[in-house]
C-alpha cells in the first residue's frame, strides 16, 4: 500500500519503514538519494525527483512498499494531464524503454492540430500581397559556414533556389560580433547574389532570467554590427524553444509568460525586424493573459513555423491556421520543411489495470508517475500496464534521404500557398548541399 505524502522529518518512523522512499526536493537533499529528473523554472528555480533507500532529510516524500532497485524512474505530471488519464497514456521515446523524460501524449488527442483562426476578409491582407515575394529560405547553423565555407554555401542556396539565408553568429567577450570584417565580406557577397540575410538565435533556456540577460546582449552586438557598417542583417530570428526545458509542462503559462517578455526585451535590443520561429501546435500555446503568438505579434514582422511533416495534404492542414493568423494580424508568415537525419520513434502505450508497472501516485501536493519493473497493485492510486509499441516514423517528419522528392513537391506547396498574402515562403531545414550524397 502506498501511504500518504509526507514531509521528512528527524524522527518520523512510527510506521513500518518502507523499502523505497520516492522524494521531491527544491534542492540538494542532506541525505544520500539517487536524483531521477529535474525541473527548472523561468526564475531558476530547481525541483528534483529522486529514489532513496532512506528518507532525504529536508524533502517532501511518499514511502512505497517495492524493492529499491525494482523502481525504474519517477517523474513529475501537470494537474491538467493527471486529471485526463482514466484512458490511458502514451509515453513518447526512450532508448530501449520509456523514460523520465518521454513525452505524454493521451490517446484522444489523435493531432496536435493548431486552432482554426476566423476567416478573414476575401481580399486577404493587401498590405502583405504589396510587400516582398515570397522567398525561400535556408538555415545554416554552423557559423564555419559563412567564415571559411561560403561559395559551398552559395552553391547550396542556388541549387535550392532560396533567397533567404539564416545564419549563425558568435559574441567575443569584448561584446562584438566575432570576424566582423569577414562577416562583413560575406553579407557583401551574398547580397550581390541576391540573398537577404538574417541572423539567428536559438537557445531553449532564454527565456530564464541569466539566459535573458545573455540573450540580450548577443542582440545589442548584432544591432551595434549594423550600425556600424552600411551592410548588415536584414533581421533576426530567434529559434526560442521552452517546451524542450525540464519543467515547462508543470506551469505552461508562466514559461508562456516568460517568452512573451523575452521576445519584447529581444525586438527593443535588436532595434531589427524579427521573426520567431515556432512548432505548428505553438498556435494553441496561452498565457493567462491570452495566446502567445497574439501577444508577441506586436514585437515581430514574421514568423517560421515549423511544420515538419512530409504528406502534403498534412503540410498544408497545418499551414493553413498559422497563414489565416498571418492574414488577420498583418504578419508574413514562412513554412519551414525538415530534411535532417531524426531517428524512428517508439511509442509506449498504457492502459489502466488492476496492476501494472506504471503507478500514478501523490508526493506531497504534486502528481508523479513511477515506472517499476514487475507489475504492482497500487491501492493509492491508478495503475497502468503496457499493452503495446508502435513506431512513429521519421519519414512522417523529415524528408532526409528523399531529396527528389522535396524538390519535386515545393512547387506544388508553394502554389497552395500564394493565394495568401501573408504566405514569405518556405523555409529549409538541413538541405544536403549540391555534392552531397542522395
Amino acid at each position: 500500500m502506498i501511504l500518504a505524502a509526507v514531509p521528512v522529518r528527524m524522527g518520523v518512523g512510527q510506521s513500518p519503514r518502507p523499502a523505497t522512499w520516492v522524494a521531491l526536493c527544491s534542492d540538494s537533499p542532506s541525505s544520500p538519494a539517487e536524483a531521477r529528473a529535474t525541473y527548472e523554472a523561468p526564475d531558476g528555480r530547481v525541483q528534483t525527483t529522486h529514489v532513496a533507500a532512506t528518507a532525504p532529510v529536508g524533502c517532501v516524500a511518499t514511502p512505497l512498499p517495492i524493492a529499491y532497485e525494482d523502481v525504474v524512474w519517477v517523474r513529475l505530471v501537470a494537474p491538467a494531464t493527471t486529471n485526463r488519464l482514466s484512458r490511458g497514456l502514451i509515453l513518447l521515446g526512450g532508448d530501449g524503454g520509456p523514460s523520465s523524460g518521454s513525452e505524454i501524449v493521451l490517446p484522444d488527442e489523435t493531432s496536435q492540430a493548431p486552432t482554426q483562426v476566423s476567416a478573414v476578409s476575401s481580399n486577404r491582407s493587401s498590405a502583405l500581397s504589396e510587400g516582398q515575394p515570397p522567398m525561400r529560405a535556408m538555415w545554416a547553423w554552423r557559423p564555419e559556414l559563412w567564415r571559411s565555407e561560403a561559395s559551398s554555401l552559395f552553391a547550396q542556396a542556388s541549387s535550392w533556389n532560396v533567397g533567404v539565408l539564416y545564419v549563425s553568429v558568435q559574441v567575443g567577450p569584448d561584446g562584438a560580433l566575432i570576424d566582423g570584417d569577414r562577416l562583413r565580406a560575406f553579407l557583401r557577397d551574398a547580397r550581390d547574389r541576391g540573398l537577404r540575410v538574417w541572423a539567428v538565435e536559438g537557445d531553449p533556456r532564454a527565456v530564464m532570467q541569466a539566459e535573458r540577460t545573455a540573450m540580450v546582449q548577443r542582440a545589442r552586438a548584432i544591432r551595434s554590427f549594423n550600425a556600424a557598417g552600411s551592410l548588415g542583417f536584414d533581421g533576426v530570428q530567434y529559434d526560442i524553444e521552452p517546451y524542450l526545458v525540464p519543467g515547462y509542462a508543470l506551469n505552461e503559462e508562466q514559461w508562456n509568460e516568460a517568452y512573451v517578455a523575452t521576445i519584447e526585451l529581444l525586438r527593443q535590443a535588436a532595434d531589427m525586424p524579427v521573426e520567431v520561429a515556432v512548432p505548428f501546435w505553438w498556435l494553441n500555446a496561452r498565457t493567462a493573459e491570452g495566446r502567445v503568438i497574439d501577444r508577441v505579434s506586436a514585437f515581430i514582422e514574421s514568423v517560421a513555423v515549423m511544420d515538419y511533416r512530409t504528406d502534403s495534404d498534412t503540410i498544408e492542414r497545418l499551414a493553413e491556421p498559422w497563414l489565416d493568423w498571418g492574414e488577420a494580424h498583418k504578419r508574413r508568415v514562412r513554412v519551414a520543411l525538415e530534411a535532417g537525419r531524426l531517428p524512428d520513434e517508439t511509442r509506449y502505450h498504457f492502459r489502466p489495470a488492476p496492476t501494472g508497472t506504471l503507478l500514478q501516485i501523490k508526493i506531497g501536493d504534486r502528481d508523479a508517475l513511477v515506472l517499476v519493473r514487475a507489475p504492482y497493485a497500487n491501492r493509492s492510486g491508478a495503475a497502468f500496464r503496457l499493452i503495446r509499441t508502435s513506431t512513429f516514423e521519421a519519414s512522417t517528419v523529415t524528408f532526409f534521404g528523399r531529396v527528389d522528392h522535396l524538390r519535386t513537391l515545393l512547387p506544388t506547396l508553394e502554389r497552395r500557398f500564394t493565394g495568401y498574402g501573408s504566405f514569405a515562403g518556405v523555409a529549409l531545414h538541413e538541405v544536403p548541399s549540391p555534392d552531397a550524397a542522395r
